[in-house]
């Protein structure tokens, strides 16, 4: 029966040396946090082409952070940034683009930023606004009715 247990025993011995030999855990964590404002307000722009803000973002945390993906609203507002890792204190531009083309009348369309950060891993970018469509159309007024 000893001969039997022997290997487990052994298999237990090395699996217990192995655990003090792990690195203690870690609090550092990213902090990817949104420098200025959330919303940008557009005000009234023409119905066509495209509009295009920057946003900053910057790893205030003490481990690396990652810009995983982009959530659009809808297929009118889409994002890039230009780099997608931030060491700690590492800074990231955001570009939003809204396709003009696509909204009408007064909007308000948004891009979730997702991230790595555990306390904050969504924020919203927002743009506003009122598209002017390209022609003002006018209705032809029918001609009065003319007694002779």
């Amino acid at each position: 029966m000893v001969k039997f247990l022997a290997p487990f025993v052994l298999l237990l011995s090395l699996c217990a040396q192995g655990a003090d030999t792990q690195p203690p855990a870690t609090n550092k964590v990213p902090a990817i946090v949104l420098v200025g404002k959330d919303t940008t307000e557009l005000e009234t722009i023409n119905g066509y082409g495209k509009q295009t803000v920057s946003y900053r973002f910057k790893n205030t945390g003490e481990a690396p952070g990652e810009i995983l993906s982009f959530v659009p609203s809808c297929a009118c507002i889409s994002a890039s940034a230009d780099k997608m890792r931030l060491p700690p204190q590492a800074e990231a531009v955001v570009t939003v683009t809204l396709d003009a083309s696509m909204v009408h009348g007064t909007f308000k369309r948004s891009v979730w930023v997702v991230t790595n950060d555990p306390k904050k891993p969504r924020t919203a970018l927002i743009l506003k606004g009122e598209a002017r469509p390209l022609f003002l159309g006018r209705h032809p007024v029918a001609p009065a009715a003319v007694h002779h």
